[in-house]
């Protein structure tokens, strides 16, 4: 599950007024963004937050390839 998923079932789940529910959201997101860039300043030192991701065919034709 990606990280905008737990609140909104939490927030079901606890039946949280629709304010309630706002505010649970957005500490998650508030979260989730302090955390990546945490991770990209101080740990990974480059530019990248870990996370899925779907290839095209293109990126891994790049990848074997070059240009």
């Amino acid at each position: 599950m990606d990280v905008y998923v737990p609140p909104f079932i939490l927030a079901t789940a606890i039946a949280l007024s629709p304010g309630d529910a706002t505010g649970l959201i957005q500490s998650t997101f508030l979260g989730a963004g302090i955390a990546s860039l945490i991770q990209v300043l101080f740990y990974l030192k480059l530019p990248v937050c870990q996370g899925p991701i779907i290839y095209s065919p293109r990126c891994y034709y790049w990848y074997l390839y070059g240009n």
